[in-house]
C-alpha cells in the first residue's frame, strides 16, 4: 500500500471532444479562452493538452466555437466636437504646435472622427489651418502668378538674385522650371531688374590710358583705406571699382581681398567663408534656438546656410544625422538614427510615452525595428520602467486597487474607469464591479447620481440648441448632450415627440 501510494498519478489522457467541453465550461465561468487567462486560473493542465492534442488556442477556440472578445478601452467616447475644438483652442493659447504630425495621437484621431479632418478641426477652432504647418502647403500655378504679380508692385528694386532665393521664386520654378516661364505665365515684364552688365559695355578701368593709372604702396593703400572709413565711404567691391580702382587693385595687391583690407583699418569683414565647421555650429545654434532644420525650412530662412550645407556635406538630411541627432524634424534614414534619438530624449528626461513621441519617430522606429518597445530595448533602455503599460499579476491589480483606495477615497466611478489601474481590472475580471469586489472594496469608489433634466428643462435645451445653430438631430444631440437626448426619451417617449413639444416639428428627426 506504501508503494502505491508513493506512485504519482497518471496524466489524464485528453481527448478532443473533452478538451472542447472543458473549454465551454471555463468559458461559462466566465475564464478568457487564452494562454495567460488559463495559466492564471491555474489551467495549466488544460494549455498542455490544447497543444499536444489540438495544437493552438486558435484551434482550441475554433472546435469550441467560441469567440474571443477583445477589450479595449473607448477612449473617443470622452470627446466630442466641442471639446476637440477646446483642446485645439488651448493648445493656440498656450503656446503648442498645432501640426498634425505634433499633436497627441488621440487628438487628432477624435479631430478625423468628430469633425472630418484635421484641417477641417482646425478651421473649426477659427484659426488659419496653413499657419499651423511645419511645412507650408504647395503653391498652385495660379497662386504663384498672382504673388508674383503683388511682389513685383511691393519690391519693384527687387534683383533677379533676390528673387530665386525668396520663397516665390522657389515654389516658381518649382512650378514651371524657370523664372522666366513663370514671369511670362504670369504676365510680368521688366522685373526684376537684372545687376549684370552687358558682355559688351567697356570696363572704365581699361579705357584709362596707363599714364592715369597708380600703382600704391602699402601704406599708401592702408593710408586711403583709413581716409575713406573717416569719410564714411562704401567698401564694396562695385563701388571701390567705379570710384577708385587704383585702391581696389593695390588692396588685391597688398591684402588679397577686401575682407583683409576692413580688418586692417578695424572694420568687421562682411563676408566668412563657409566651412564644415561654420556650418556645424550654425546648424547646432538652430537648434539650440527652437527653429526647424527641415530642408524647405531651412532653404526659406536661411538660403546661404542651406547651400553651404550642400556644398560642404552633401544633403541636409545627412548633416543634420551627423551633427544634431535629436533634430526631430528631419527625415530618419537610418535605424542608429533612431536609437540615436531616443538615448537623447532619455537624457534630457523627456517622455518615451509612445504618445508623446513624434510620428516621424516612431514610424521610423516601427519601419527598422517592428515595434516600439523594440526599439527601446535596441537602444538599452527597460521597456517597463519607460512606458507606462505593464503585465500586472491578479495579486498586484488587487493590491493596487486597494492602495488606489487609500490614497484617493473621494475617486469617482467615472474616474476609476478612466485610470490605468481601473480599466485593467475591468479587461482582467469582466467588469471593474467584479474587481472591486476581489480586492474587498464595497463602498468605493463614489457614485455620483445627477437627476436628468425635467420636461421643462429639456424643451428649454432643445430651444437653446436651434437658437446657437446647433443641429437638432439623434446623433448630434447624443455627440453633444447625451443627458438632454435621454431624458427627452425618458419623458416623451420619442426624439419626434420632444421636439413638438418643444415646437420644432420634425427637424430635427432621425432618418
Amino acid at each position: 500500500m506504501a508503494v502505491a501510494a508513493a506512485l504519482p498519478l497518471p496524466r489524464r489522457q485528453w481527448t478532443q471532444s473533452e478538451l472542447v467541453q472543458e473549454l465551454r465550461r471555463l468559458d461559462a465561468r466566465g475564464v478568457r479562452i487564452t494562454s495567460q487567462a488559463l495559466l492564471r486560473a491555474g489551467e495549466a493542465k488544460v494549455l498542455g493538452a490544447i497543444a499536444r492534442v489540438i495544437g493552438s488556442i486558435e484551434r482550441a477556440r475554433e472546435l469550441a466555437q467560441i469567440e474571443l472578445v477583445v477589450r479595449r478601452p473607448m477612449t473617443t467616447q470622452r470627446w466630442s466636437a466641442v471639446r476637440v475644438v477646446q483642446a485645439i483652442r488651448m493648445r493656440h493659447i498656450t503656446g503648442e504646435s498645432l501640426a498634425s504630425s505634433r499633436v497627441p495621437p488621440t487628438l487628432r484621431d477624435a479631430a478625423i472622427m468628430w469633425c472630418g479632418s484635421w484641417r477641417d478641426a482646425v478651421t473649426m477652432a477659427g484659426l488659419d489651418y496653413a499657419a499651423t504647418r511645419i511645412k507650408p502647403m504647395a503653391r498652385s500655378k495660379r497662386q504663384v502668378g498672382r504673388e508674383l504679380r503683388a511682389l513685383s508692385r511691393a519690391e519693384p528694386t527687387m534683383t533677379r538674385s533676390a528673387l530665386r532665393h525668396h520663397e516665390v521664386g522657389v515654389a516658381a520654378i518649382r512650378r514651371y522650371g524657370t523664372l522666366d516661364q513663370a514671369l511670362a505665365a504670369a504676365h510680368v515684364d521688366g522685373w526684376p531688374r537684372r545687376r549684370r552688365r552687358a558682355a559688351t559695355a567697356p570696363r572704365a578701368a581699361r579705357l584709362r590710358p596707363p599714364e592715369q593709372r597708380q600703382i600704391l604702396s602699402c601704406a599708401a593703400t592702408e593710408a586711403a583705406l583709413r581716409r575713406r572709413k573717416e569719410e564714411k565711404g562704401s567698401f564694396v567691391v562695385a563701388d571701390l571699382r567705379r570710384d577708385a580702382p587704383d585702391l581696389l587693385n593695390g588692396i588685391r595687391r597688398h591684402f588679397g581681398g577686401i575682407n583683409e583690407a576692413r580688418v586692417v583699418v578695424g572694420l568687421p569683414p562682411v563676408y566668412v567663408r563657409w566651412t564644415r565647421e561654420r556650418v556645424a555650429a550654425e546648424l547646432r545654434a538652430r537648434h539650440r534656438e527652437g527653429k526647424s532644420l527641415a530642408p524647405e525650412v531651412l532653404l526659406r530662412e536661411a538660403p546661404a546656410l542651406y547651400r553651404a550645407t550642400q556644398r560642404r556635406m552633401g544633403t541636409v538630411s545627412r548633416a543634420v544625422t551627423a551633427l544634431v541627432p535629436e533634430a526631430e524634424d528631419v527625415p530618419i534614414a537610418d535605424a542608429r538614427r533612431v536609437l540615436a534619438m531616443i538615448r537623447v530624449r532619455k537624457r534630457a528626461g523627456r517622455s518615451l510615452q509612445k504618445e508623446e513621441v513624434p510620428s516621424r519617430l516612431r514610424g521610423a522606429a516601427r519601419r527598422f525595428f517592428g515595434t516600439w518597445q523594440a526599439a527601446l530595448e535596441g537602444a538599452g533602455l527597460v521597456v517597463e520602467d519607460e512606458l507606462s503599460h505593464r503585465t500586472w499579476t491578479d495579486h498586484e491589480l488587487l493590491a493596487a486597487l486597494r492602495a488606489l483606495a487609500h490614497e484617493q477615497p473621494a475617486m469617482t466611478v467615472s474616474e476609476l474607469h478612466r485610470s490605468r489601474v481601473g480599466s485593467t481590472a475591468a479587461n482582467r475580471f469582466g467588469t471593474l464591479a467584479r474587481a472591486l469586489g476581489r480586492a474587498g472594496l464595497r463602498r468605493w469608489p463614489r457614485r455620483l447620481h445627477r437627476s436628468l433634466p425635467s420636461r421643462d428643462d429639456v424643451v428649454r435645451l432643445l430651444r437653446q440648441r436651434q437658437a446657437r445653430g446647433d443641429a437638432l438631430s439623434m446623433p448630434a444631440t447624443k455627440r453633444d448632450e447625451p443627458r438632454v437626448l435621454k431624458a427627452a426619451l425618458k419623458h416623451f417617449g420619442t426624439w419626434r415627440k420632444a421636439l413638438a413639444a418643444a415646437e420644432l416639428g420634425a427637424v430635427g428627426t432621425a432618418p
